[in-house]
């Protein structure tokens, strides 16, 4: 989708938090109130665009509307080509997240307490 190297005008809808290469997915509810809910407790800065996502690593911005979808946006400028910005664009990392929550209840006996994910969507590992 083509759009000015300053301005994005995807409406991103999932990102990763707490640092770019972070398996920690996020998704930004569409509506304002749930928008309000996500937010209590977070830092704008603390949302990004993840390198496990397809994505730049770069900060995003959660965006409040009330007259159209909540979504995350690219801080100009936007040098990023992440194809992939809908709600499941983050499934590998939720099932992730499911996988290592369910082995850490496992206990030692269970395996790793910590599963690596081993590469964004689209990507080859080298």
């Amino acid at each position: 989708m083509p759009y000015a190297e300053d301005e994005d005008t995807r409406n991103v809808q999932t990102a990763v938090i707490g640092r770019a290469e972070s398996d920690w997915p996020a998704f930004l509810p569409y509506d304002r109130d749930d928008f309000d809910q996500f937010m209590r407790g977070r830092s704008r800065d603390d949302v990004y665009c993840g390198i496990l996502l397809g994505g730049c690593g770069k900060k995003l911005t959660p965006r409040r509307y009330t007259d159209k979808k909540c979504h995350f946006a690219h801080r100009p400028p936007v040098p990023c080509r992440r194809t992939e910005i809908g709600e499941d664009s983050a499934d590998h990392l939720y099932m992730g997240r499911a996988v290592a929550d369910w082995l850490t209840e496992q206990g030692p006996a269970g395996g790793p307490a910590r599963l690596q994910t081993q590469g964004a969507p689209g990507t080859r590992r080298r």
